[in-house]
């Protein structure tokens, strides 16, 4: 097995020091009382951020969620420079794997991966045996896409715990308080994967991605509830950064457009609800990849996968990181694996190799369940910043060749993400 010497080079997450963290804090300054349990080591300078940048106790909420927007995106695009300049942004950690829908989970359930146990993009599960895509719900069997429904699966296998908007409607249907959690996603979006991480079954208003400032007419129906005093959230979705970080590259002027919109909008809110507090944040970053089938992007084939899967190795994949499955007491799966890393030239200049049994509270959060172990897998491999394996697609997923930026690792671009209050 590979040992690890380019440890400047990967940065575990600090789980006192996250954005999920972060917005729990809002939370508990909502003008109900909403039972949530943070950390007991959450970073202080989160509480004094939040107690400083909000009223006491706040009436209205925007939870604006920019999809790879991360900090260090955000100096190179000059995004909310007057903020930054007033100190009014808050440089926190993501959550790994850096990939949406663990992210998303932790953000809308104020809880680490090692809790909700959705611990990446296509991950293996344990009562089916297989790889299954949890942005879209759905597994490869005998070379058919089936849904997790139709092999035995409920969501709740997927994804454990109650989404914080749950636990606020609940509060607000039980108690004197009146009001609303609202939650604004593309229209494209509205299926029935992304679903379990974005909404849950709350309120959910569509809008047209091509012309975000649409939400403003729609948010506008809400006005007179919140102008009588009802606490409305509104937690808005943008997916813009994402798309055109992934297929034009951080350095590209979509890229910086699509920063300025989510600029644009949370600015624009503020002036049409002065009153209320606005939130932004994000899932994590993105680092462009090398040229497609490069010497430090070679590219990985379904044969491949499958040759592997019959020395009795699975493969999944969360972006950046690879996960790996298989018995380490047996020598052909282990000789497999050695021959996998030396075939890919993966070595520990240009990836990370974590024993998942030694250092798995560095990664996904402290005491996780045996089912979160079960899927993380018995090792993961991080790819440093100059490094990329591309592989095939994974029950719909778009084959990797496409893409000029990726995430799912631990570098500070894809680890550091800004949280902002307006």
């Amino acid at each position: 097995m590979k040992n690890n010497s380019n440890m400047n080079k990967i940065f575990f997450p600090n789980y006192n020091n996250t954005a999920y963290e972060a917005i729990g804090k809002v939370f508990t300054r909502l003008d109900l009382n909403v039972p949530l349990k943070l950390g007991e080591n959450t970073n202080q300078k989160i509480n004094k951020f939040v107690e400083n940048s909000s009223p006491e106790k706040i009436t209205n909420l925007f939870i604006i969620i920019a999809d790879s927007m991360g900090y260090q995106n955000l100096i190179e695009t000059n995004a909310f420079e007057k903020q930054r300049e007033k100190n009014d942004v808050l440089i926190l950690d993501s959550v790994f794997p850096t990939v949406t829908p663990t992210i998303m989970s932790s953000l809308t359930h104020i809880l680490p991966p090692s809790k909700h146990e959705l611990v990446g993009y296509c991950i293996y599960h344990p009562k089916i045996r297989n790889i299954i895509n949890t942005i879209n719900l759905r597994a490869e069997v005998n070379g058919e896409i089936v849904h997790i429904e139709k092999l035995g699966l409920s969501k709740s296998d997927i994804l454990r715990g109650i989404p914080i908007s749950k636990r606020i409607k609940e509060n607000l249907n039980e108690g004197k308080q009146k009001g609303d959690f609202i939650v604004y996603i593309p229209t494209e979006l509205d299926s029935d994967g992304i679903g379990i991480y974005l909404y849950s079954k709350n309120k959910t208003v569509t809008y047209d991605s091509k012309n975000p400032f649409e939400i403003l007419f729609k948010v506008n129906e809400y006005k007179k509830r919140m102008d009588q005093g009802e606490i409305i959230i509104h937690s808005i979705y943008l997916p813009h950064p994402d798309h055109a970080s992934h297929y034009f590259g951080n350095n590209s002027k979509e890229y910086k457009n699509s920063v300025k919109l989510v600029e644009d909008l949370a600015i624009k809110i503020k002036q049409i609800f002065p009153e209320s507090l606005i939130l932004v944040t994000s899932d994590h970053g993105q680092v462009n990849l090398p040229k497609p089938n490069s010497k430090n992007r070679p590219k990985l084939s379904k044969k491949e996968i499958f040759n592997l899967k019959r020395q009795g190795v699975i493969l999944g994949f969360s972006g950046r990181t690879i996960h790996f499955y298989y018995d380490k007491e047996k020598s052909h799966s282990v000789n497999a694996v050695d021959n996998f890393f030396e075939k890919y030239r993966l070595n520990e200049e240009n990836a990370y190799f974590i024993e998942i049994n030694n250092q798995y509270k560095e990664i996904i959060g402290h005491s996780p369940s045996r089912n979160a172990l079960e899927k993380l897998g018995n090792m993961v491999v991080i790819f440093s910043e100059n490094f990329y394996l591309d592989h095939p697609a994974t029950a719909e997923t778009p084959h990797d060749n496409l893409l000029i930026a990726q995430h799912g690792g631990l570098t500070l671009r894809e680890l550091k993400v800004p949280f902002i209050l307006l």
